[in-house]
C-alpha cells in the first residue's frame, strides 16, 4: 500500500513539473524585457485628481506616475526626487524646508 502512494505521489510531481515547464516562454531572461514593467487596470480610470483617490485603482496609477519629494535607491535607502537633497529638521524639529528640482 506505501508503495502506491508513493508511485502515484512521484507520477503526480512529474507531471506537475512537466506541465510548469512547458508553460515557461523562455523570454524572462531576455534583454528586452530586463527594465520593463507591464501593469493592467481591472476598471476604468475616473480621475486623476489626487484629492478625489476612491479606489485601489487610481491609487495604483497615480503612485506609478507621479513621483514625490523623496525615493528609494538601489540600497534602499531615502534618496531626493523631487527634492533636490534629504534635508534636516531645524527648529526643534519643527520646520522642514524642501528645495524643489527645477522644472525640466
Amino acid at each position: 500500500m506505501k508503495n502506491t502512494h508513493k508511485l502515484l505521489l512521484g507520477a503526480a510531481l512529474l507531471t506537475l513539473s512537466g506541465t510548469l515547464a512547458a508553460c515557461g516562454s523562455g523570454e524572462a531572461n531576455s534583454d528586452s524585457n530586463h527594465n520593463k514593467v507591464t501593469l493592467m487596470q481591472n476598471t476604468e480610470l475616473l480621475s486623476l485628481d489626487n484629492s478625489s483617490v476612491a479606489d485601489f485603482t487610481q491609487w495604483n496609477t497615480l503612485e506609478n506616475s507621479m513621483e514625490g519629494l523623496y525615493r528609494q535607491d538601489k540600497n534602499n535607502k531615502l534618496a531626493p526626487a523631487m527634492a533636490t537633497k534629504v534635508v534636516q529638521p531645524t527648529n526643534n524639529g519643527k520646520t522642514y524646508t524642501f528645495h524643489l528640482r527645477k522644472k525640466c
